[in-house]
């Protein structure tokens, strides 16, 4: 796994362009480009499911705030943050769905797995903030403005942003496999920007391709547990 790590980083600004390629290649079966083998056959590696990360488990965390001692945690860190609308709606300010999120989770995960481990990792969060300990302004920043989407985008940047605040320990050959799970969803990125309609939310778009084509592809198994509750995912017809 080691051993085609300089190559990783040498050919890093052509990484992204090949998983593109070859992310199209899984939905539409055409040829894959051949103009050079030797990095080819590394991109088809990391293509694989031998280059995925697990799941990373956290402990539960209990909430020990008050809702108005967690929108204070925001007030204080986030300029503006009662000014914040979920998807521009009046009467859904994000900091009221931030303090029901911190206390009962998500509608669209209830249920599911995923439930506690989300609400365990926003209050890892919103502890952190309370904490006052160093980038709480910007951990809380990010999850603020990302209460002002959809569920499936709240997921992704709450999971993101607690998981980087807990440490998750990660030796070398993991790390990279990281960096690799975050080109795969650049060109899935790249794929839903070019075939995604203006009106549409492209992050469910990314989530079916995730859900179908990610096994195939190696796309961490994180991501990918996120993407197959996310049930907006499902008005786009399945990719086999």
């Amino acid at each position: 796994f080691l051993a085609p790590i300089g190559s990783i980083w040498v050919q890093s600004r052509y990484i992204s362009r090949e998983l593109k390629s070859l992310t199209m290649y899984s939905l539409n079966s055409k040829p894959i480009r051949r103009a050079d083998w030797g990095r080819q056959e590394l991109i088809e590696y990391l293509m694989s499911k031998d280059v995925q990360l697990p799941i990373a488990e956290v402990p539960e965390e209990t909430a020990v705030l008050t809702e108005e001692q967690v929108a204070n945690v925001f007030r204080d860190h986030v300029p503006g943050v009662e000014s914040l609308l979920f998807r521009e709606k009046p009467d859904q300010p994000a900091l009221q769905l931030m303090q029901g999120s911190y206390r009962y989770g998500w509608s669209a995960f209830s249920g599911t797995a995923l439930q506690q481990h989300l609400v365990s990792l926003l209050r890892v969060i919103v502890h952190y903030g309370h904490a006052q300990k160093p980038s709480a302004f910007r951990y809380l920043q990010e999850v603020a403005e990302a209460f002002t989407s959809c569920q499936a985008v709240q997921a992704r940047v709450v999971e993101r942003t607690g998981l980087q605040i807990c440490g998750v320990s990660r030796d070398f050959p993991a790390l990279v496999t990281a960096l690799v799970g975050e080109y795969k969803l650049i060109a899935l990125k790249m794929l839903v920007a070019e075939r995604s309609r203006a009106s549409e939310q492209p992050i469910h778009f990314e989530n079916r391709l995730i859900a179908d084509i990610g096994d195939l592809i190696g796309i961490n198994a994180e991501d990918m547990r996120r993407a197959r509750l996310d049930t907006h995912a499902q008005r786009y017809q399945r990719v086999s």
